[in-house]
């Protein structure tokens, strides 16, 4: 078990979201993190163990919420390039002097 794992298995998930802040504070890191705060929010109520469990365990959590927003983020990555003046943003290299 790395050190990182070590620290991660203590932590609450309110201790995680705290901390997941904190490295996107300190790194400039950018993105979306959905919870089961989220999820019970949108049902309306809050969520037994076993609903949690299954909504975890479903495709749309986890790897549709993931594939969509990567998709769509790399996007908004060229966008933010491009307005700080970047040119040819999102274009291979190699496929651009092929061209």
């Amino acid at each position: 078990m790395s050190k990182a794992d070590e620290i991660v298995a203590k932590l609450t998930e309110a201790e995680g979201m705290d901390v997941y802040h904190a490295l996107k504070a300190k790194f400039g890191w950018n993105g979306t993190v959905f919870q089961r705060a989220d999820a019970e929010d949108r049902a309306g109520r809050e969520l037994t163990e076993d609903e949690w469990n299954a909504i975890q365990a479903s495709y749309p959590w986890r790897k549709g919420l993931s594939d969509i927003l990567t998709e769509r983020g790399w996007d908004l990555v060229d966008s933010a390039l491009e307005d700080a003046g970047f040119e040819n943003v999102g274009v291979d290299p190699e496929e651009d002097d092929e061209g």
